[in-house]
């Protein structure tokens, strides 16, 4: 969309009255009207400052640029650039993306948004037991996950043993053995769906029916529920220590962790610094130390616990001990969880669409379009054809050619969809259901046959969505006529303007002069970060006020400067630049007098300036290669004036005046 978007960004007028006959025509191009009706969606849609006022002949300018708009999307389309592969290519991309979008169900996708919302006010704190199963199992293996967490939950439930003692002894979970169960405080979007909706819908205290989720059989016990923490803005230093190491490794780092920590507290100042250079968490160095904003159960407990602790903006913990080591937190920002549901919208909408959940939008839009369609099944003939399979399937060595009896399997809309199609999806298909689930190839070809109808389902509706949805058919159409009108004029104008070599250097020499310099002054100028290195800087570009000041030293080159001033912690503390300037292109070397001569400034930037001018040039016709810049961009507007004055002459305009005038008094 970023081309549509440039190409009506001028589009900037006030909204044309819809008091006036919608259909009245504004103007024609080549016989083809323009309605008062489409001039103003147009404007509404790309207008981008709605509430500015617009002169009269602000309106005929873009009366005039809206004109050219169509006249080139004319001229695209005859040019036939809309069949063009690569644009069909984009366009087929861009489709897809845009149908997304319309292929699920946004009701209940709003119900999602706000369900997340309203969860991410709490955080939940849970214990659970899980055996582990792999979606795709066995019916062998799933009865004895199965068994296993109905063994386990009866324990709990029924025989009243606790909770920790069941998890420790029989639950799967890698971690049990150090948390018995307990897996902290939780927020919406941590877990897999299933396991958040039991932990959002179980009171404090009890314990969840089994569930399953791509892991296993679950159930959990909720131990407390609290408002949300928000998120935490931290920079830490570490002290890596391996979770195996030795007694005396690891207190070789409690050591060096302490003297850090004494260190930065007397001298806050240099938290980042010793988290640039010191910290063995490299890649958090690289931006000294600070680490992204994090939730709840982001980071290890002892982390998480020590940095929500502390209680004021650069507050800085004691040495923390985890896994990875010994951590010196600084908090840099912390901020609650957002209460307003309108401005955390788009970001959940994000977090959405790459979530399970836009998968449950997804079945229920799937629902209403097969309803829509009018599907019918003709499920004897797919009894009769599935129960005549034999076991290339399970094999997944099944081909299209095996099928020799042509019957309707369903119907949607004024589609009819057959054993012949299905057999082809089938062959290309047949590995995507994993076979490890499935004993005959009668029950794979079930499961194909509904993923086939839902494909089925949505390529209809998808194909049909310009018919059912008019903004997607106009999003469409407007996109085609960007790329389109984007592609003509990159071939007339953009490209010829930049590669025409002849015909710029032609256009130089007609307008030369039109590109003049302005009195430019030849000066270095110096940036210093005290006032003291000032005034040394200038005496060592200063020759006579070196001997009065600094009669027994060397003067120093440039190069030597950079290295006495800039150390590691303060590396960008000089500095020296070079140039020919004009007035108004460096604040500092404006403040300089016309003339040859030293100058010195304190700057905004709260550092010193001195500017030396060298040389006071006086104004001057520039280059072709100094100017090269400007004349590319006169040069592409002589080019488009002349390609659209060509342009109007093959596709006369004719404007309505009794309605224009009309547009122009609004």
């Amino acid at each position: 969309m970023k081309k549509i978007f440039l190409l009506f960004s001028s589009l900037c007028v006030a909204l044309v009255s819809l008091a006036q006959n919608e259909n009245d025509v504004v103007f024609t191009y080549n016989g083809i009207p323009v309605t008062v009706k489409e001039f103003t969606k147009a404007y509404q849609k790309y207008n981008l400052n709605k509430n500015a006022g617009q002169s009269e002949a602000e309106m005929r300018d873009n009366l005039m640029m809206y004109e050219n708009y169509k006249i080139v999307v004319a001229e695209a389309h005859a040019q036939h650039l809309d069949t063009l592969p690569s644009i069909k290519a984009e366009l087929g991309t861009y489709r897809k993306q845009l149908a997304k979008n319309y292929l699920v169900d946004k009701g209940m996708l709003e119900s999602i948004y706000k369900e997340v919302f309203d969860r991410n006010q709490y955080e939940v704190e849970v214990s659970h037991c899980v055996a582990r199963c792999a979606i795709d199992a066995s019916p062998k293996d799933t009865l004895a996950a199965y068994t296993k967490i109905k063994n386990m939950y009866d324990r709990v439930v029924k025989n009243k043993e606790e909770f920790a003692k069941v998890a420790t002894e029989s639950s799967e979970d890698p971690s049990v053995k150090i948390n018995h169960g307990n897996l902290g405080y939780f927020t919406a979007m941590q877990t897999p769906y299933a396991f958040e909706n039991q932990m959002y819908n179980t009171a404090v205290g009890n314990v969840s029916g089994i569930f399953r989720t791509s892991l296993g059989y679950h159930f959990i016990k909720v131990t407390n529920k609290r408002p949300a923490q928000g998120q935490m803005l931290v920079t830490h230093i570490l002290v890596a220590a391996a979770k195996n190491a030795n007694a005396a490794a690891i207190e070789a780092a409690r050591q060096k962790a302490n003297r850090i920590f004494a260190a930065v507290k007397k001298n806050p100042a240099m938290f980042e610094v010793y988290a640039r250079d010191s910290s063995d968490d490299r890649q958090a160095a690289q931006n000294s130390g600070r680490l992204r904003w994090f939730k709840v159960n982001e980071m290890v407990t002892e982390f998480e616990v020590a940095a929500f602790a502390l209680q004021n903006n650069e507050d800085i913990s004691a040495p923390v001990k985890t896994d990875y080591g010994f951590h010196i937190i600084k908090r840099i920002d912390r901020k609650g969880a957002e209460t307003d549901f309108a401005k955390s919208r788009d970001q959940i909408k994000k977090l959405i669409d790459k979530d399970a959940r836009f998968e449950e939008a997804k079945k229920a839009y799937l629902r209403h379009a097969k309803a829509e369609a009018n599907f019918v099944q003709y499920t004897e003939n797919l009894v009769a054809w599935v129960s005549a399979l034999d076991s290339t399937v399970l094999k997944a060595s099944f081909k299209a050619s095996m099928n020799n009896v042509n019957k309707t399997l369903f119907k949607l809309g004024d589609k009819t969809y057959t054993t012949n199609d299905f057999a082809n999806y089938v062959e290309l298909s047949q590995r995507t259901p994993s076979r490890r689930s499935y004993t005959n190839s009668q029950d794979i070809a079930l499961r194909l046959f509904s993923l086939y109808v839902d494909k089925c389902v949505m390529d209809y509706a998808e194909n049909n969505l310009e018919a059912k949805y008019a903004d997607f058919k106009d999003l469409m159409k407007d996109y085609t006529d960007g790329m389109i009108l984007f592609d003509l004029k990159e071939k007339n104008v953009w490209s010829r303007s930049a590669t025409d070599t002849t015909g710029l250097k032609a256009f130089f020499q007609g307008h030369a002069s039109e590109y003049v310099w302005g009195e430019r002054l030849e000066a270095n100028t110096y940036r210093c970060a005290t006032n003291e290195m000032a005034d040394e800087v200038i005496a060592n570009i200063h020759p006579s006020f070196f001997k009065k000041i600094f009669a027994k030293k060397k003067i120093m080159s440039v190069e030597q400067m950079k290295l006495k001033y800039n150390t590691t912690d303060h590396p960008i503390d000089f500095s020296m630049d070079a140039g020919k300037y004009e007035r108004g292109n460096n604040a500092y070397v404006d403040s300089a007098k016309a003339k040859p001569g030293i100058y010195k400034v304190y700057g905004a930037d709260g550092a010193y300036h001195i500017v030396q001018v060298k040389k006071v040039i006086p104004s001057t016709v520039k280059s072709f290669e100094e100017a090269k810049g400007y004349v590319i961009a006169d040069y592409m507007a002589n080019l488009e004036k002349t390609w659209m004055a060509a342009l109007r002459d093959k596709y006369p305009v004719v404007e309505n005046k009794s309605v224009v005038e009309a547009l122009m008094k609004k």
